[in-house]
């Protein structure tokens, strides 16, 4: 008995945030991480742990959608700057 299964689609659902960072290293890197995010929030969140976890030693130079939106470094700064302590 042949049995015939359907299965639905996987819809991909596309990152629209990535966070491009600078390695403080001898000479400094500069590179987009390789977690994506699905929303602007998402993105000023892990913008926000880097602020703040200075042994790191990472900084975020701009955030980027894909929809060609960006958040330049001192607008980023400013944000993580106002956010409040327990986030």
């Amino acid at each position: 008995m042949d049995k015939m299964h359907w299965t639905a689609p996987v819809a991909k659902r596309e990152a629209a945030w990535r966070l491009y960072v600078e390695h403080e290293l001898k000479p400094r890197v500069q590179f987009y991480e390789t977690k994506r995010h699905l929303n602007k929030a998402s993105a000023l969140k892990r913008a926000l742990a880097i602020h703040r976890h200075q042994g790191w030693r990472l900084r975020v130079l701009f955030a980027e959608g894909t929809s060609g939106e960006r958040i330049e470094a001192a607008e980023i700064n400013d944000w993580c700057e106002r956010a409040p302590s327990d986030e």
